[in-house]
């Protein structure tokens, strides 16, 4: 009889990410590092960073503001919000396409990256409003659960 046991499990998981390495560890970095180079580009440049030291030491907290928001506050929001949401849309992408690279790694074993590429800019839309409403549900089931439990 042919059943599950973790020596099999692990023994087929541990065959498989050692043939697919490069790739999944691309996919894992690629998608880490998504929000970081979104909130790079927010980042003031090495001589507004000089400014703004200079302007700490000299205890001139009114220019450390200015020149952090880039001179306008309600910019800066635009600017956070654009790469929050930027950032989010990226991630997701990324991640249905490692979905969708480990499940066809675990089934066939041979991956067609271009493949899937494709077929996940198809059901993008799809998988996205599935992403929205997870988050949404989360966020409900946070203020009705979890803050009058710590209320």
């Amino acid at each position: 009889m042919n059943g599950l046991n973790i020596d099999s499990i692990f023994g087929r998981a541990w065959t498989l990410s050692k043939k697919h390495w490069p790739l999944l560890l691309i996919l894992v970095i690629v998608s880490s590092m998504t929000g970081q180079v979104v909130s790079a580009c927010l980042q003031p440049s090495a001589a507004d960073q000089i400014r703004m030291i200079t302007a700490m030491m000299d205890n001139n907290y009114d220019e450390v503001t200015r020149i952090a928001s880039g001179g306008s506050g309600a910019l800066l929001g635009v600017k956070l919000a654009v790469a929050v949401v930027i950032s989010c849309l990226l991630s997701w992408l990324i991640q249905m396409i490692m979905q969708r690279v480990s499940w066809q790694c675990v089934t066939t074993e041979e991956i067609d990256l271009t493949a899937q590429f494709k077929n996940c800019l198809k059901g993008y839309l799809h998988y996205l409003g599935v992403c929205l409403v997870y988050t949404i549900v989360l966020v409900l089931a946070t203020f009705c659960c979890i803050l009058p439990g710590l209320y």
